[in-house]
């Protein structure tokens, strides 16, 4: 559902943006059609993200974790590679920049125990994001499929609120990571 609304909203934009190309840019039109232009280059980013939460699949094993979505993406980590979860980000850096620095990022492991815990804490998130020694990017081949997964999720590996058995994938994380520190 959510994908059929980013879809609408790039058509809508590219409906304006012809529109407003066609007629001549005038007055104030300008901000309008930069903003248009601003959700086209958008929106391909946002379905990526949809389409690869919705088809992501973790498994662990004893030697490691692998995740795995569409366009080829599988990622493959032996567990002295994960590090644990990564506590809540920070401001971007610019975000700190405009807006100060009053909260750096903390960069600090958390400790998650359940989906019920994670439910129940008002600072957990619904998708927890992994963290990794070596950056999950560097394993993708097609710098297409490189470029939106970093955008969608930097260094980190997500573990999406709808994954299946998401408890026990959580288990063997803190397990296995419990033992590399």
């Amino acid at each position: 559902m959510l994908l059929l609304g980013v879809i609408s909203l790039a058509i809508f934009a590219l409906w304006s943006l012809v529109n407003i190309l066609q007629d001549g840019v005038s007055d104030v039109e300008w901000v309008t059609g930069a903003f248009m232009l601003a959700i086209l280059l958008v929106s391909p980013l946002v379905a990526w993200m949809l389409l690869e939460e919705a088809n992501t699949v973790v498994t662990t094993s004893d030697s490691g974790l692998t995740y795995s979505t569409l366009g080829g993406v599988s990622l493959q980590y032996k567990w002295p590679d994960v590090t644990g979860f990564q506590s809540k980000r920070g401001k971007s850096k610019l975000a700190r920049f405009f807006l100060g620095d009053d909260d750096a990022p903390q960069e600090e492991s958390v400790s998650v125990t359940s989906e019920g815990d994670a439910e129940n804490s008002a600072e957990s998130p619904s998708t927890l994001l992994l963290s990794v020694r070596t950056d999950p990017a560097l394993q993708l081949k097609n710098p297409l499929v490189r470029f939106l997964h970093k955008q969608a999720y930097g260094d980190t590996l997500p573990l999406h609120s709808g994954l299946a058995n998401r408890d026990l994938l959580i288990n063997n994380i803190n397990k296995n990571t419990a033992t590399n520190s």
